[in-house]
């Protein structure tokens, strides 16, 4: 083989060799950079009974926890209870980041207790929500919970929602851990029951802030159809008409719309728009409690 044909070979291999180099340098440094610098998606808390859903979501789709305690004697006369956890670790994954969250819970019977790591929180959770010890960065914290249903109510108790919003400094994914946990007595058949919430509650405490009001109404336990009753004050608002369509109601406002509701259709969404010449600053505006006696739902008599 010619000299020069030697060289220009050697060259070539040279130079093949230091490509893989330059792009496996290339390629290491890429995969360190990108482990570095992407961020843990979701949300940072996890709970054995709370899951993760948006902020906004309705509260139909929060996971529901059927709680199945065991009968009481006669005799025996102490609360029924059942409790969960809240941690700050996800996935086997400790937050990076120091959490705070709030917890709140909504359908609280009267005489019903909550508890965190065994100091009573009820009276703070039950209204604008109780905040819990911050949790540092980087330590795995649990805070346990505890719910105390006295035994004469426990019938009476058809659902309770309990949600743990994370503040905007711990975590911006706009998620939370909420769950609907429906406490039971073995043996014992839960009533039916019935509700009406203002979705749009926990993100402001005036309705004045939104252009329209989204009211859910819900059946609980309803083993057969029921017939319901909505109510609304002509005043004021006015009810969305693709509700009316979809319950197959005449299309109106007329204030008063009855409907039967059974363990298949057993929620429903309702939009309510104020009249045209209500200014947002209307007392009645003011404050959810003043709204809910504008806008009601129950059983017919």
């Amino acid at each position: 083989m010619k000299k020069k044909t030697k060289v220009l070979i050697i060259s070539i291999i040279l130079i093949l060799i230091a490509a893989i180099g330059v792009i496996a340098a290339y390629t290491s440094r890429s995969y360190v950079k990108g482990v570095a610098t992407t961020p843990k998606q979701g949300l940072a808390l996890s709970s054995d009974y709370l899951v993760v859903v948006a902020q906004e979501a309705r509260v139909d789709k929060y996971a529901v926890r059927k709680i199945l305690l065991d009968k009481k004697s006669d005799d025996d006369q102490t609360p029924y209870t059942f409790s969960f956890y809240i941690q700050n670790s996800s996935d086997g994954s400790v937050s990076e980041k120091a959490m705070r969250y709030t917890l709140t819970v909504e359908d609280l019977p009267e005489n019903v207790k909550i508890e965190r790591d065994g100091v009573d929180i009820t009276g703070e959770a039950a209204g604008q929500g109780a905040t819990a010890p911050l949790m540092p960065a980087y330590t795995k914290t649990t805070h346990f919970y505890q719910i105390s249903i006295p035994k004469d109510e426990i019938n009476n108790v058809s659902e309770i929602i309990i949600k743990a919003v994370p503040d905007a400094d711990s975590d911006s994914s706009g998620n939370m851990i909420a769950a609907k946990f429906q406490p039971s007595v073995a043996g014992v058949v839960a009533g039916f029951s019935y509700k009406g919430v203002f979705i749009d509650e926990t993100v402001s405490n005036k309705p004045s802030d939104f252009a329209a009001f989204n009211y859910e109404i819900l059946v609980l336990n309803a083993t057969e159809p029921h017939q319901m009753v909505l109510k609304w004050d002509t005043n004021y608002v006015e009810i969305d008409p693709l509700f009316l369509n979809k319950i197959g109601a005449e299309s109106g406002n007329s204030g008063i719309v009855e409907f039967p509701m059974d363990a298949e259709h057993n929620s429903y969404l309702v939009r309510f728009y104020r009249l045209d010449g209500q200014d947002t600053t209307a007392d009645w505006q003011s404050s959810w409690e003043k709204l809910k006696g504008i806008i009601t739902f129950k059983e017919k008599e």
